[in-house]
């Protein structure tokens, strides 16, 4: 049962850094690549809440001080990764 959970979840990370790759837009391409990250490595905790936070330093950069859109992509994230997972 692990190992077939295992390979699901490489197959997920696959498919997200297939689409990161296809993906022209940076925003979007960050936040597949992040997912992708997350998905591939949920067992190490650390490494999952530090790609959903590059994710947001990525929001921060392009919106300096807008909480409203670092808690838009929170919510992109929370409702990807129950549509993924």
């Amino acid at each position: 049962m692990a190992k077939q959970a295992i390979r699901r979840r490489e197959a997920s990370a696959g498919e997200l850094r297939d689409l990161a790759r296809e993906e022209n837009d940076l925003i979007k391409k960050r936040f597949l690549q992040t997912m992708a990250q997350i998905v591939c490595i949920p067992h190490v905790k650390f490494h999952a809440l530090w790609a959903s936070d590059f994710a947001v330093t990525l929001i921060n950069r392009i919106h300096p001080g807008d909480l409203d859109a670092v808690g838009k992509e929170r919510q992109i994230q929370i409702e990807l990764l129950e549509n993924i997972l």
